[in-house]
């Protein structure tokens, strides 16, 4: 029987045990390997392990600021290196990851995004903020919506709408120290909404709308609210290009639709099916695991 191993450093999380279940239903043997459980022994290195399995799938890296976060990656790499599917590769990971990198390679692509910038000077950032009815600023390696922040009509709103009592200048100031560079994105109108929308290979499978409850950030960890979405076979081109600029296999595909097109905010390598399942009842990763299997054959 085929061995496919569910990397994740939680044994609890929706999509984890949802890729499991997905291996039953293929007949095909699914092993959690819990990434924050691991431990190497380097007089030992041709761990049996590597053998094992016919293909890894990357559920959750486990984002942190130290050096596990690094090692926990090279270790995958081996994977890799060992000619074992890994999905996604570790190279398309750290490609969405970086909201730097993403956007990057979605505009070599022609892909529409918002304007962006990427500043590390407060004189560049004082000319963007004048320039610009409102902006957005993320951190480049954030996630769940983490660390964004509104600046709009002279204000500084946070992820969760609340007013920030600062002067704009001077707290983008304070972030420039603090991160030592800003992702600084113009708010795109819409309609209070954005579109999830969940890749596998050169398809959308689904889609989903995501709208705030409280505040303005869309995400679900943040208590958005998720709504089927039919994407139009544009959007859908839209979603499966992106996707392959990052070079990723799966991806959750963030779209926000604008005034006069829509754009790509993000591509997401280690989605949530959670949402997908809740809205429209079925198992994205039961397309997935049908998609890694055929890369086996």
């Amino acid at each position: 029987m085929k061995k496919i191993a569910i990397a994740c450093g939680n044994e609890l999380d929706w999509t984890a045990k949802a890729f499991l279940e997905s291996c039953k239903k293929a007949s095909v043997e699914g092993v959690h390997l819990n990434l924050l459980k691991l431990n190497i022994d380097l007089g030992d290195i041709d761990n049996p392990f590597f053998k094992n399995i016919d293909a890894m799938i990357v559920r959750d890296v486990v984002a942190s600021g130290n050096d596990g976060l690094s090692f926990r990656f090279d270790w995958i790499k081996e994977f890799e290196k060992e000619g074992i599917p890994v999905i996604n590769s570790t190279d398309s990971i750290q490609n969405a990851a970086s909201k730097f990198h993403t956007t990057f390679l979605l505009r070599k692509k022609q892909i529409p995004i918002p304007s962006t910038h990427i500043i590390q000077d407060m004189d560049e950032a004082i000319g963007i903020l004048n320039g610009k009815k409102e902006i957005v600023i993320k951190p480049l390696h954030g996630f769940k919506g983490h660390g964004i922040f509104r600046i709009m009509k002279n204000e500084v709103i946070s992820n969760t709408g609340e007013r920030v009592p600062a002067e704009p200048i001077k707290f983008i100031g304070k972030l420039i120290e603090e991160r030592g560079c800003l992702y600084i994105q113009e708010f795109v109108e819409n309609p209070g909404r954005d579109i999830r929308a969940f890749v596998v290979g050169d398809e959308v499978i689904a889609s989903i709308y995501r709208s705030a409850a409280n505040g303005w950030i869309n995400n679900l960890s943040q208590g958005g609210i998720a709504s089927r979405c039919t994407l139009s076979e544009e959007q859908k081109e839209l979603c499966v290009r992106a996707s392959e600029a990052v070079g990723t296999t799966y991806a959750g595909v963030d779209l926000i639709e604008g005034k006069d097109t829509d754009m790509v905010l993000e591509v997401n390598a280690t989605p949530s099916g959670a949402g997908i399942y809740r809205t429209w009842d079925f198992y994205p990763t039961d397309r997935i695991i049908r998609h890694v299997i055929e890369k086996m054959v």
